[in-house]
């Protein structure tokens, strides 16, 4: 899913990330029930729409800034993986909403 743009929050994104990570997790864990008892493969199609894809956060900047530069170089993104990203709430967005 690409929403460049999209104007949200940072908790605003969080919470999409959680309700979307929840959805893969449980179309996934009703794909492997379905299969243990009757054997049924899931849908090719669903699949190939992201059934059980997880979600991902990508923050970009386009350089401008209303500060005037600064004379000295800092870090201004940290790039991260995390599973459950839930278990990690505060810190996620102190990291989004910098």
């Amino acid at each position: 899913m690409n929403n460049k743009g999209s104007g949200l929050t940072p908790a605003q994104a969080l919470d999409k990330l959680d309700a979307l990570y929840e959805q893969s997790v449980v179309a996934l864990r009703n794909a492997i029930g379905n299969y243990i008892t009757s054997g049924e493969l899931p849908d090719e199609n669903a699949r190939k729409q992201g059934l059980f894809v997880y979600p991902s956060l990508t923050v970009t900047w386009d350089g401008s800034t209303t500060n005037p530069p600064k004379t000295r170089a800092f870090g201004r993104f940290y790039s991260r993986r995390q599973l459950h990203h839930h278990d990690y709430s505060p810190y996620s967005l102190s990291f989004v909403s910098q």
